[in-house]
């Protein structure tokens, strides 16, 4: 996934301090989206997913999260939406890979 990374950026997202999303640019590649919710550390994964939208350049997106698990994020009008929790999500317009 972030094999032969040129940049990473970070975007902020207003009004919702505690998410951490970050563009990451691959050459040849469609960029990739890093996404979480920074919550505290024990009792974070107990909190609610928080509804993520964002702009998104393609028809469609594929995910997995940081401990390798598949997910199925949605794309409607432009924006991708997928609910975030305190695990990493690894997003792309093409299979992650």
């Amino acid at each position: 996934m972030l094999r032969d990374a040129t940049a990473v950026r970070r975007r902020e997202v207003p009004d919702q301090p505690d998410l951490f999303v970050f563009e990451v640019e691959r050459p040849d590649r469609q960029p990739l989206l890093v996404a979480w919710v920074r919550r505290p550390a024990v009792t974070g994964e107990d909190s609610p997913p928080v509804d993520f939208q964002w702009p998104w350049p393609a028809e469609s997106a594929y995910g997995i999260d940081a401990h390798g698990k598949p997910l199925s994020p949605q794309v409607d009008h432009d924006r991708i939406h997928f609910p975030l929790t305190v695990v990493p999500v690894f997003l792309s317009a093409n299979p992650v890979d």
